[in-house]
């Protein structure tokens, strides 16, 4: 079975951008971090301090928080968080080598 957007321990987040998925804390669905105050706050300071990075120009579906070279930063995705979610915890597909 071929699997689409994960290689090794990578994530395909949008576009051309690839995430390590052990830098992936959490992955929120637009309507959730607009929903919760708290969530919309850090993901304004993230915006402020230019740490929020576009994944793609299409609609934002969802946010990924990651934790990378100790500073948190926020990927925003077109690809759905139930989508990203499942894909994150797929078995990485293997070579067959060895």
């Amino acid at each position: 079975k071929r699997r689409f957007g994960t290689s090794m321990n990578h994530l395909h987040v949008g576009a051309e951008t690839v995430l390590n998925v052990e830098d992936v804390i959490a992955i929120i669905p637009r309507e959730t971090a607009l929903a919760s105050r708290d969530t919309r706050r850090a993901l304004d300071d993230a915006i402020g301090g230019s740490r929020v990075v576009s994944a793609s120009d299409e609609p934002q579906k969802s946010y990924l928080i990651c934790l990378k070279n100790e500073r948190l930063c926020v990927y925003s995705s077109p690809i759905a968080s139930t989508t990203l979610q499942r894909r994150s915890e797929e078995e990485p597909i293997g070579l067959g080598i060895g």
